[in-house]
């Protein structure tokens, strides 16, 4: 890995894009489990964390 120096809203621009991609795929994620025929073994699969 190579360090590379950004000023501070260079930083917050390029992090609200990784984040924003990461919650865009959650979001994904999540409409394609809610299809699944076998959503309710999820259910039971799942917990609080």
């Amino acid at each position: 890995a190579n360090f590379v120096t950004i000023d501070a809203i260079e930083h917050d621009k390029k992090i609200a894009i990784i984040l924003g991609l990461t919650h865009l795929m959650n979001l994904v994620f999540a409409n394609i489990i809610s299809k699944d025929e076998k959503s309710i073994l999820t259910e039971k699969m799942s917990g609080t964390t």
